[in-house]
């Protein structure tokens, strides 16, 4: 009998002695919860190949993504939350995506930079999410790297813009580009405050 319990000692001691606890605010972990907006533009083949001009020749101009919207308070009030509360938003995911019938794909692309602003022509924009290396077989989903950059004013503030900007491109492109753009946020509230 003493044995098995010494026996059964050490079996605990070995599984849980290999566990480690990370340190985490507790609060942070009750009440986080995703959001997602989402926004459909065109980008025209003017614009593009415009811009794919411009770089050509050592110049970069943003291609805005202009009116980016959510109902913030909806998604805060079914998370038992309100905008007073949101100490926190970060993003998650951000991927753009074309029709599985378009004649492109984001293939024209080598590199582009998101940014989020109060809206198109804020002169102060925060780099979001960015991709720098795009494959040559990328498809028609194209999948950002989100930076570590608090985005809380402007998702609180119920409506934003995304500018596409620090981009390289491949080539030009034979039509408009139908594309949406998905963003996922993590929001963090404190019910204390």
């Amino acid at each position: 009998m003493k044995k098995s319990y010494y026996l059964l000692l050490m079996l605990f001691v070995a599984v849980f002695s290999g566990c480690k606890k990370e340190e985490e605010d507790p609060v942070d972990k009750i009440f986080s919860f995703d959001i997602k907006n989402e926004k459909e533009f065109v980008a025209t083949k003017n614009e593009i190949n415009a811009a794919y001009t411009a770089s050509s020749n050592g110049f970069n101009f943003p291609l805005p993504v202009s009116g980016v919207a959510g109902d913030t308070e909806a998604d805060f009030r079914e998370n038992n939350t309100s905008t007073s509360l949101v100490t926190d938003i970060r993003v998650r995911e951000v991927y753009l995506t074309m029709p599985d019938n378009a004649t492109e794909d984001f293939s024209f692309l080598e590199k582009v930079d998101i940014y989020i602003a109060m809206d198109k022509d804020d002169p102060n924009p925060l780099l979001m999410a960015y991709n720098r290396a795009i494959p040559t077989n990328v498809g028609k989903k194209l999948v950002f790297t989100p930076t570590d950059a608090s985005v809380v004013k402007y998702v609180k503030a119920g409506e934003y813009a995304l500018i596409l900007k620090d981009y390289k491109m491949r080539r030009q492109v034979t039509s408009d580009l139908s594309i949406t753009a998905r963003i996922t946020y993590t929001v963090t509230a404190n019910p204390l405050k």
